[in-house]
């Protein structure tokens, strides 16, 4: 019996790599002209090119198309577990570094870990994700740096259907896996925390950043003040905070001499919601400079915030994310892609409360101070 085609295609294709016709580097026809040289669908091309792939002797390249490999990459052993790429914008303890020990966990004996930083700069995004593609990972983990930009090496990864993971980023329309926390429920407990200790007049401080976390942290913070029949005062919202910003605007010192002119000019204002930790930071500096205390004068609820026990003096009340189970959740849903080619799933991780020493309770909220 004859040999099926794409075995015919496959010996074809390898022969024109190993004699030459194709050098390293260069990239291969268009389907459309192998397809119509070889004679064969596009779907039996497909299978053939997959051999290659497998063995190493092509790569698809972000824009550039697939690529003839060098020979030494054809020649080297075959790991026996896949390895996971993973790009980040950044990473310290407050934010990241958990995450990455939840990845690092999760990946031993199961597969190789690699990971890139991008610095919250788009074109280093796409490179750090180009660079993973040529090292042939199986699966790339990626925290984006904005949900209102997806890379182009994004789009052409979920188009390949190639085994990606969007981390801490809610994607809408884009056909990959995602697993968040659920920063919804976050801001809601935040803000019900601040009205359950007697604090009617609560302010929200968040970064200028366009990602989907800070949207999401801001409709919990709506949500809450729907359910306790205030309406929340849209003068109240800060979000001018611009030295977290993945491409800072200002620097820190800025952007504590805007919160102290937003704090002097809302002296009603007894609690703050803040989407980010460092902006807490700043908010309480802020305060101090004009004489107001935390939690005495002025009470507030973060995101995240670094073990108290490392600096005492800022053990904020905080919503913490299980960042471990993030990274562990993450590595699960590339293998389960690896395994099972377009498996796409959307995970969101419950949220936390942790109550530290930045929030009081109101005269007559039946808390205390």
């Amino acid at each position: 019996m004859a040999d099926p085609l794409y075995l015919g295609a496959y010996a074809s294709l390898k022969e024109r790599i190993e004699d030459g016709t194709w050098a390293e580097g260069d990239r291969l026809p268009t389907q459309a002209e192998l397809t119509a040289d070889l004679g064969i669908s596009a779907i039996t091309l497909k299978r053939a090119m997959d051999m290659l792939r497998d063995e190493g002797y092509v790569t698809a390249r972000p824009r550039r198309g697939t690529v003839v490999t060098p020979r030494a990459a054809r020649t080297r052993p075959r790991a026996e577990v896949p390895t996971i790429g993973y790009v980040t914008p950044s990473m310290d303890d407050v934010f990241g570094t958990p995450l990455l020990i939840g990845l690092a966990r999760a990946t031993q004996g199961r597969a190789n870990l690699t990971f890139a930083l991008s610095d919250g700069v788009r074109a280093r995004e796409e490179e750090a994700i180009e660079q993973h593609l040529a090292h042939d990972v199986g699966a790339v983990i990626l925290l984006p740096t904005t949900s209102r930009w997806i890379a182009p090496a994004v789009l052409d990864l979920a188009a390949r259907h190639f085994p990606t993971v969007i981390v801490d980023r809610t994607m809408a329309g884009l056909p990959v896996s995602t697993v968040t926390s659920d920063n919804v429920a976050g801001g809601r407990m935040a803000t019900e925390h601040l009205f359950q200790n007697g604090h009617r007049r609560i302010g929200l401080v968040h970064s200028a950043s366009p990602v989907s976390t800070v949207d999401e942290r801001r409709a919990g913070y709506i949500r809450a003040h729907a359910a306790e029949g205030i309406r929340p005062d849209p003068a109240a919202d800060l979000a001018e905070v611009h030295s977290m910003s993945a491409e800072p605007q200002a620097d820190a010192a800025q952007d504590v001499i805007a919160l102290r002119a937003f704090v002097a000019d809302h002296p009603s204002l007894t609690g703050y919601v803040v989407a980010e930790y460092r902006a807490a930071v700043l908010l309480a500096r802020a305060a101090a400079d004009l004489g107001r205390r935390v939690p005495e004068d002025l009470s507030i609820v973060c995101f995240d915030a670094p073990d108290p026990s490392l600096d005492p003096r800022l053990n904020f009340t905080h919503i913490r994310q299980d960042q471990e189970r993030l990274g562990a959740t993450a590595v699960e849903l590339a293998l389960n892609q690896i395994a099972e080619p377009g498996a796409i799933d959307k995970v969101v991780i419950p949220v936390s409360l942790i109550e530290g020493r930045t929030v009081t309770g109101l005269p007559g909220s039946g808390t205390g101070t």
